[in-house]
């Protein structure tokens, strides 16, 4: 090839990354913000990145990156479902999806040497914002509400639990921003955009998991505002915080739903949130016990469920709501090693970089995606998986490959 041809080619090389990095910021902004947006730029990305070559030239980078083993497992697994399902229809539709996960491999893909990764995390900032923001406009009744009537911004009603752990993990993000700010204005921005965010999760937003995730990762935000202050100062602030989420209303309802679940349930009664959550969690390690090697596939968990609700009214869950119980019903042991070592390789590559923000980011994930996986099912359901998948991938902007 002559220098003229070779030079073409690398302009056309770069114009290839760079598109990929504007359609991947535009997937990062629509996450938090809409479904279908977040979809179609996600597609983009893919397209870009299968019909442009990148897939195939940075494979060589790929191969060697261990963090993403494990993705590609749960990738795997996930058509070997096909081979053990029940319900081969409704597996079939589930495996059809499993290109959200390689969303984590064009990210992994961007060559970050060149091209910035904080610009990533500035678009899902600014589309959390406008979220926090519309959503408290629409409880406020200064902004119209969708059809679903709950201010949830332009998100479905259902994605209530991710957005209260979206918007702890905007404030875990934010709290290290905060923490390396030079500038007063710069402060004051971040500063408030982190209120706005916590009044959208102690006011509007009805999401336990956020509730506890916040209580649990308080502490890090605090070590990120005032430093290594003393203990009695920094328990003081820790308590201000949670006295301002426990005193809100809605925190409050929530956690007086949750205290009559408890009731009800030891009393024999199924039918609440966390009844229901009990029993799905016993119908899934009972699967898991029947086919500790092999699983049931994606659909196993769905299929058995219908069949052994505790009553005939009972909704028609596809999941446990819990991504370990998700995993060991439907993949066996091989799924439980997968989701061990994908939270094994985001917390070491979080924690070895906390002092970075891309670090701090993949570790503040990591954390908020760990809690969120207790009681709910983080690697299934569009909106989760991709916010998962992306900031997986993001993880190799530690490693700032050329």
């Amino acid at each position: 090839m002559d220098d003229r041809a070779e030079t073409a080619q690398l302009k056309k090389d770069e114009l290839a990354y760079k598109l990929l990095f504007g359609s991947l910021c535009c997937m990062f902004f629509f996450v938090p913000v809409a479904k279908s947006p977040a979809i179609i730029s996600g597609l983009i990305s893919l397209c870009i990145w299968i019909f442009s070559g990148i897939s195939i030239r940075r494979f060589q980078y790929l191969k060697k990156q261990r963090y993403l083993y494990p993705v590609i497992l749960l990738i795997i697994l996930m058509w070997m479902g096909l081979l053990i399902a029940e319900n081969t229809s409704y597996e079939s539709g589930h495996v059809k999806r499993s290109y959200y996960w390689f969303y984590t491999l064009t990210v992994a893909s961007l060559p970050f040497a060149r091209f910035n990764a904080e610009k990533l995390i500035k678009a899902f900032l600014a589309g959390l914002t406008f979220t926090a923001v519309l959503s408290i406009l629409q409880y406020s009744g200064l902004a119209p509400l969708k059809s679903h009537g709950i201010p949830m911004g332009l998100l479905s009603s259902f994605h209530h639990i991710i957005l209260s752990l979206l918007l702890v993990f905007g404030i875990l993000v934010l709290s290290f921003y905060f923490k390396t700010s030079n500038n007063r204005r710069i402060s004051i921005l971040i500063l408030s955009l982190m209120v706005i965010y916590f009044i959208d999760l102690a006011v509007v937003v009805y999401g336990r998991s956020g509730y506890i995730a916040f209580m649990l990762t308080a502490p890090f935000i605090i070590h990120n505002m005032f430093g290594k202050k003393q203990f009695i100062f920094i328990t003081v602030i820790y308590a201000l915080l949670l006295f301002g989420l426990l005193a809100s209303p809605t925190v409050q309802k929530r956690i007086g739903h949750a205290n009559s679940d408890i009731m009800k349930y030891s009393d024999g009664d199924t039918n609440t949130s966390l009844g229901m959550r009990l029993e799905m969690w016993k119908t899934s390690f009972d699967l898991f016990r029947e086919h500790p090697f092999i699983g049931t596939g994606s659909s196993g968990f769905k299929s058995e469920w219908e069949r052994t609700k505790p009553y005939e009214t009972a909704s028609d869950f596809a999941t446990p709501h819990n991504t370990f119980f998700y995993v060991a019903s439907g993949y066996g042991v091989p799924g439980i090693v997968t989701i061990t070592w994908l939270f094994v390789a985001l917390f070491i590559s979080g924690w070895r970089s906390r002092n970075t923000i891309i670090g701090f980011t993949v570790l503040s994930f990591a954390l908020v995606f760990f809690i969120g996986s207790l009681a709910n099912t983080m690697i299934f359901g569009s909106v989760k998986t991709a916010w998962a998948s992306v900031f997986i991938g993001l993880q190799a902007a530690l490693y700032k490959n050329s």
